[in-house]
């Protein structure tokens, strides 16, 4: 993360900690009483991240390292064809 000293990179430094805080909280177990409501923001970025890509190849699928099993990961594929790179 950049410091907050450096003039050239200081701009970076609060977005950069917000999206950390994010997701350390996104990656937190979802509570069982709360498991609806827990997984609203997770599916709310992924939507976002495959449904609105800001890069020119837009993304046919995402890949998340599962919290409760580090080990495992998790594959999210978007509903429109695959791209052809």
């Amino acid at each position: 993360m950049p410091s907050m000293l450096g003039r050239e990179r200081a701009h970076r430094h609060q977005p950069l900690l917000f999206l950390h805080k994010f997701a350390d909280q996104l990656s937190e177990p979802a509570r069982v009483m709360y498991e609806q409501i827990d997984y609203v923001p997770t599916q709310i970025v992924t939507e976002y991240l495959l449904r609105f890509p800001r890069c020119e190849a837009p993304l046919d699928a995402l890949c998340v390292v599962s919290v409760q099993t580090p080990q495992n990961y998790q594959y999210v594929r978007s509903n429109k064809p695959l791209a052809r790179h």
